[in-house]
């Protein structure tokens, strides 16, 4: 998450944000750490920084509810501990893996298998990862391992930069993708250059 956040937001132009200065830290009991504790861990950054954007998966979180009712709950509680209208949380639903399924021929390209996504996407329904009829693989980290091994490379931090820089944004469909860009779309508008001729 940290690798694929931070490979995103340099991606300025993409995102169409203009450039900003920020700091990302994990915390220390991952996903449900985030869902339970995340007023309390950003409290020593509330007068530092304009915004806080929390984000983890769902599957992982210790909470069975959607993923709108676990964002709300910790947008509550972060308003509740001095971050109101200046925080976001994004729960992924059901992992971080499922936006890796884009649609873009770089993603067979960075888990090494096969040249475009529609050959990637056959193998993995051949294997029952993907059924032909959903719009992603249905366990979206298993899908990735299988494609993976058989491309004979490993999940690393270097893989997920690779795919948050190499991977055309648009592609991405995902709600909670598309939050999370109009967050920082709202908070961090592009600035927009005109040439004034006299």
């Amino acid at each position: 998450m940290l690798e694929t956040t931070k490979g995103l937001l340099g991606r300025t132009a993409s995102l169409g944000i203009r450039t900003i200065e920020y700091a990302i830290t994990k915390h220390l009991n991952r996903d449900s750490g985030c869902r339970t504790n995340a007023p309390h861990y950003l409290r020593s950054y509330i007068s530092n920084y304009d915004y806080a954007l929390v984000m983890f998966d769902r599957e992982g979180c210790g909470n069975d509810k959607s993923r709108e009712e676990i964002q709300s709950e910790v947008e509550t509680d972060l308003a509740a501990n001095g971050w109101r209208e200046r925080s976001k949380a994004i729960v992924i639903d059901p992992e971080l893996e499922n936006w890796v399924w884009a649609g873009s021929n770089q993603v067979p390209k960075a888990l090494g298998l096969g040249s475009t996504y529609q050959e990637l996407r056959a193998w993995l329904g051949t294997e029952d990862l993907w059924p032909p009829s959903s719009r992603k693989p249905s366990d979206p980290n298993k899908a990735m391992r299988a494609a993976l091994k058989k491309g004979r490379k490993r999940a690393s931090s270097r893989l997920f930069v690779q795919l948050a820089t190499s991977t055309k944004l648009q592609h991405c469909k995902d709600p909670e993708f598309n939050e999370f860009r109009d967050t920082l779309r709202l908070w961090f508008p592009a600035v927009l250059v005109q040439s004034i001729s006299a």
